[in-house]
């Protein structure tokens, strides 16, 4: 099944699999520059991670583009089976992304929770430690932000392929019941992501003036920073990918047929005219 998910997800998954090991590779060195006693960023640790998970968003916009932009030259039936089946091929992108980049952000947690106390800086100060324990739980609460996100990714790709295959009155039912579904993935990430927060954060308090220098402060804002670009250029694609397609919802759900009301409407030369509530057009007969 895996070999077959990474296959019909097409040439983006091998990119990301590609870069997955270099990621980590960098987080490694990370680790072993801490180890030395050097300061390492916090948006080092996070940012091969981030940028896995942008590739695969990236990788499931296009994808969905492309899937729209084909729709133009199907019939209507057609077209509702094609963007039920490209919707759900293209979220492969995001679910490999947000798993492998979960995945590596709680290798990047764990990897920042070993890595003190290290040796002393060059100066001879000792590594802090409250920064670093609220940056292993902020980097933790991240990973299940992500993993939590793929999950339900995978939920609603599996409600969208479901649909391709199912009779016309159950596709919003199945839809609507899978993505219900989904969405439990999520809810169960975030609660997850708020302990680890608090666990990193009732770590740091004992050290909480290590936490108000400038280092720790600067690092705090790079991170907001980059997870908030990250979060707001994904929720801008997906607004932008919400946008009605090219195949209404009729059509979509299975109602093929389509009723014109006509008007036979007598006229004084003796011909009869012939209106439609379809349009402004008439035709005259004899």
């Amino acid at each position: 099944m895996l070999p077959d998910f990474i296959s019909d997800g097409g040439p983006p998954m091998y990119v990301l699999l590609a870069e997955a090991p270099l990621v980590l590779a960098g987080l490694a060195a990370c680790f072993l520059l801490a180890r030395k006693g050097f300061h390492v960023p916090g948006v080092a640790w996070a940012l091969g991670p981030v940028f896995l998970m942008a590739t695969g968003v990236v990788g499931m916009f296009i994808d969905i583009a492309e899937t729209r932009a084909a729709l133009a030259l199907l019939s209507p039936i057609e077209a509702a089976v094609v963007l039920t089946a490209g919707l759900s091929v293209a979220m492969y992108k995001d679910i490999l992304g947000s798993g492998l980049g979960g995945v590596l952000l709680g290798v990047a947690a764990v990897g920042v929770a070993l890595s003190g106390p290290g040796r002393p800086a060059a100066d001879g100060t000792p590594t802090p430690a409250g920064p670093r324990r609220l940056l292993a739980g902020f980097l933790a609460a991240a990973a299940l932000i992500a993993l939590g996100r793929a999950v339900t990714t995978i939920g609603m790709a599996d409600a969208y392929e479901a649909t391709t295959t199912a009779y016309p009155e159950s596709k919003q039912a199945i839809l609507a019941d899978g993505i219900a579904r989904a969405l439990r993935g999520k809810i169960i990430g975030a609660a997850a992501a708020f302990l680890a927060l608090t666990a990193g954060i009732a770590a740091a308090v004992p050290r909480w003036r290590e936490l108000f220098r400038p280092r720790p402060v600067i690092g705090a804002i790079a991170l907001v920073l980059l997870f908030g670009t990250q979060f707001a250029a994904r929720g801008a694609l997906v607004l932008r990918l919400q946008a009605p397609p090219p195949v209404s919802q009729n059509e979509f759900f299975g109602a093929e047929d389509r009723f014109i009301e006509l008007t036979i409407q007598p006229m004084p030369d003796g011909t009869t005219r012939i209106l439609s509530d379809d349009d402004d057009d008439s035709a005259t007969t004899p």
